[in-house]
């Protein structure tokens, strides 16, 4: 095409193709959507602060638990959260304990509402860490064994917290009742099964310098959930091998 008689001739506009558009980018996984396979805080939290909170209410509203129980109520405070706390840990450990996250928190909640119990009974400071020490080792046994041990062994081990919680309280009762000495001071047969009964060991460091022995039964489970987290790949690793 000329631009005329003489001129130079006009290029013809260039039409370029249609490049076609970059295919759509796959969306990235949110952290939102990764962090709706972790289990929930709520569930755990509220039942632990619920039980606590239950504790706390029936030593306010002097509820009495048995026969002759001292007045006013509001003194036993802190062995009824200390009772409470220990037993509630060692039965509910695989729910409480079921992530590192919820671990955390139930184990901070602890400390507060055995602090304002003890508040409410008058008891020393230096007995309510050795309580608050107590129960926090039983959680973090509690907390290694729902981490480390298989999730099959978990039924078993609720079990056997049953047995030597609930369990040994009532044979602890039962041997006041109808042991070869009745006249026995409940003090000092209490100090005796302190040892493998941890609600009793829990009561006695309330009025008693702490003992090694009674961190015996936490230590060992939280070996032994070591032990499962240790032999379990090796163990595998020869299935496989083999």
């Amino acid at each position: 095409m000329s631009g005329g008689e003489g001129g130079t001739p006009l290029a013809a506009p260039q039409v370029s193709p249609t490049e076609p558009s970059p295919p759509p980018s796959e969306p990235t996984p949110s952290l939102h959507a990764a962090a709706e396979h972790e289990p929930a805080l709520t569930g755990p939290l509220l039942a632990w602060l619920g039980l606590q909170l239950l504790a706390l209410f029936v030593a306010l509203a002097r509820v009495p638990l048995a026969a002759g129980y001292p007045r006013p109520a509001e003194l036993l405070a802190a062995q009824v959260m200390a009772v409470t706390q220990v037993t509630g840990a060692a039965l509910l450990f695989p729910w409480l304990m079921r992530t590192s996250a919820s671990a955390i928190v139930v184990v901070a909640t602890t400390w507060p509402f055995l602090a304002l119990a003890g508040s409410v009974s008058g008891v020393p400071p230096m007995r309510l860490i050795g309580v608050g020490s107590h129960v926090t080792a039983w959680m973090i046994a509690g907390w290694a064994w729902a981490l480390w041990a298989p999730p099959r062994s978990r039924p078993a081990a609720v079990a056997a917290a049953a047995l030597i919680t609930l369990g040994s309280l009532a044979l602890f009762y039962l041997w006041l009742e109808f042991g070869p000495n009745p006249a026995l001071d409940v003090g000092e047969a209490a100090g005796r099964w302190a040892a493998f009964t941890p609600p009793l060991a829990a009561l006695r460091q309330l009025h008693a310098a702490p003992d090694a022995r009674e961190y015996g039964i936490p230590a060992a489970v939280a070996a032994g959930a070591c032990l499962c987290q240790f032999w379990a790949p090796r163990t595998s690793q020869v299935i496989h091998n083999s």
